[in-house]
Formats: structure tokens, sequence, C-alpha cells
């Protein structure tokens, strides 16, 4: 576990999480590894889900979803196909997956 994270009740499927802190905290490390492990299978922890990354900083990198998907055994172009990634230039209000000003 990260030192300085709560996330002893998990993170909330259905909704969007914000993750900040300092430089080289593992924002970008913790945000990879949600993607793939919320897909998972519900009897190894998943969610059989899917993930929608908004990266604020530029820091979204498919290559490191491969090697965790395949360090979690699952198809690696599975995972990337249930990942819908968005590059924000400007603030976003997200409310329930509604975007109230359009991406850039």
């Amino acid at each position: 576990m990260l030192p300085g994270w709560n996330l002893i009740r998990g993170i909330e499927t259905g909704s969007s999480t914000e993750i900040y802190g300092e430089f080289r905290c593992e924002k970008t490390q913790l945000g990879h590894t949600l993607c793939v492990t919320c897909q998972l299978p519900l009897e190894r922890g998943g969610g059989e889900g899917k993930a929608m990354y908004i990266d604020a900083e530029g820091t979204f990198r498919p290559q490191r979803l491969l090697l965790i998907a395949d360090r979690f055994g699952l198809n690696g172009a599975d995972v990337l196909d249930n990942v819908a990634y968005a590059r924000a230039y400007k603030i976003l209000i997200i409310n329930r997956g509604f975007c109230s000003k359009q991406l850039q």
C-alpha cells in the first residue's frame, strides 16, 4: 500500500475518483493498476468491468497497461479495449460520467 493512502474501503464503482498528490508518489502507477485490476473476474477480486482514465498530466502509457495485464494473466489487447482514455487540457467537472466541458 502506498504511504498516506487510505484505500481500506476501496474505489467506488460507477463513479469518478480523483487521485492527486505530490510528484513521484505513484499516482500514475495506481491509476494504471486500477485500469487493469477492475477487469479481473469477480472470483479474483475484480469487477469484470471497464475503466475511464482522464489524464491531466500526460502520463498515461498504454505499454504500462500491457505489462500489468501480463502480470495478472490477462490478455493485453482485451485490457486496452476496456480502457477509455481522455487527455484533459482544461478543467473538467465530472458528475456520474457527464463532462460539462468538452475534452480537447
